[in-house]
Formats: C-alpha cells, sequence, structure tokens
C-alpha cells in the first residue's frame, strides 16, 4: 500500500476505538469544521479520528488544530498529520489507514457531512456480517445540486458500466491493507478502482438502505474540477478498461 511521508502536528494518545474516522484535507478551510462537528454528535460511543492534509497551501491545517484543541476529548485518540508533499487523494487515504489501528476505517471527505447514527449503524451492519468487507449507506445530495446517491445494492455485474458507489463507506481495515489500499489513478476514481478489485477478489460490501451522511457538491469538488472535463474524461476511461478489461464504459 503506498503511502506518504508525513509529519505529525497532534497525536492525542490512548487506545485505538473500534472505528476511526479518516479524512483527507487539501484546501477546505472553510469546510472542514462543519465536517468535523457532524463527527462530534455520532451516537457512536468509542470514536477515533485520523486527519491527514495533503499539502493545503490555505490555513486547513492551522483550523483543524485549533477545533482539536477544543474537541479532542470527544475521542479515544486522534490524530492530525500532514504529508511532506501534496500525494492525491489515494495515497493521502492509505496514510491515513496506515496511522488508524482501528477494526473499522470510516472514510469521509473534509467537505461531507455525516449524520448522528452513521457510525454506529455502519459498525453494526457490519458486525452482523462477518462476510462483508464494508458497508455504505443512502447519501444525500445537497448545496449545489440535490438527490439521494447510494441506492443501488452492490453488484459486480453493475460495476461493469460505471461506478454506482460512493468513497463514503466504512471498510474493514485488514482487507484494505490486504488489497493494498486506495491506487492512485490520475483524474480520479479511485474509489470505483477499489471496488472493483473487491469484485475481481471475490469480496464485496453491503448496503444500509437509510439516508446516513450528506455528500455537498460545489465548484471545488473533484468531479466537477478534473474527472468531468472531456479530454480527461476519455483518457480516465481509457485507463480503467487498461486496468479491468471486462468493463464497458460509454
Amino acid at each position: 500500500m503506498i503511502v506518504q511521508d508525513f509529519n505529525v502536528v497532534v497525536d492525542t494518545g490512548g487506545d485505538w476505538a473500534p472505528v476511526s474516522v479518516c479524512i483527507p484535507l487539501f484546501n477546505y478551510q472553510n469546510y472542514i469544521v462543519e465536517t468535523l462537528n457532524s463527527i462530534l454528535s455520532q451516537s457512536e460511543p468509542s470514536i477515533s479520528l485520523v486527519v491527514v492534509d495533503d499539502g493545503s497551501r490555505d490555513e486547513s491545517v492551522a483550523v483543524v488544530e485549533r477545533w482539536l484543541a477544543q474537541f479532542s476529548s470527544r475521542f479515544s485518540r486522534a490524530v492530525l498529520a500532514a504529508n511532506v508533499e501534496n500525494a492525491g487523494l489515494a495515497v493521502t487515504r492509505n496514510t491515513s489507514a496506515s496511522i488508524a489501528g482501528s477494526k473499522f476505517l470510516f472514510f469521509l471527505d473534509a467537505d461531507n457531512i455525516v449524520y448522528p447514527s452513521c457510525l454506529k449503524r455502519h459498525r453494526e451492519v457490519l458486525e452482523q456480517s462477518p462476510g462483508a468487507q464494508g458497508a455504505y449507506s443512502l447519501i444525500e445530495v445537497f448545496d449545489a445540486q440535490t438527490g439521494v446517491m447510494g441506492g443501488e445494492a452492490f453488484h459486480a455485474g453493475r460495476f461493469q458500466y460505471g461506478n454506482h458507489i460512493d468513497a463514503m463507506a466504512m471498510l474493514r481495515r485488514e482487507f484494505l491493507l490486504s488489497i493494498g489500499g486506495y491506487l492512485h489513478i490520475q483524474y480520479g476514481w479511485e474509489d470505483y478502482d477499489l471496488w472493483l478489485r473487491m469484485c475481481e477478489s471475490g469480496e464485496y460490501i453491503i448496503q444500509i438502505p437509510e439516508i446516513l451522511s450528506r455528500y455537498r457538491v460545489h465548484k471545488q469538488s473533484m468531479l466537477r474540477s478534473l474527472t468531468n472535463v472531456n479530454d480527461n474524461h476519455v483518457k480516465l476511461r481509457r485507463d480503467m478498461i487498461n486496468r479491468h478489461p471486462w468493463l464497458t464504459l460509454d
């Protein structure tokens, strides 16, 4: 699993909770506090937190550091780390997974929000479904767009034509490490690639048919700034088919 050299900015010490929230951070000083605040109200009693900054050029690290000075007591252990240099979303997620020592990892982008029962419901479902390597829920889309996504059950055949599951999911750490974590893919779709490799290994994640989180769409979103640029999208589809020849991507 490819990780980045990093510096630890804050480490409160203590034992790792069964669940760690892993947040990659890059130039989201205006969103990260709302994201972190949504974790405070979780009904899951014991939570750990790992935030890894990927070379932000704004005040993102300072904002998180100040927030932790107020609220770190909510977590069994909280770590704020900063990559030595910008490495991209996939590697930054891997770095957070390498730091966190929890059984379950919930990946939350720095501009999204979780509802109070989110972490508890994901953990419960995974504990009740030992064959599943992860769980995901319905997600409310808000801000520049509205709607609901994540409504389709995990199915290998469905992935042949495109991705239908967001990266906002809880995974078993042991499995994520065994499969090599996220792979860096130029222009995005690291989560899609992870699901495809999961299918190819005969594993699966399970859907929770409840709205447990919120996905923010805005002009800084990666899907809007990189993936949807036509030339980039063509290159991305070609790359994904080279990695997974069984795909049929229009």
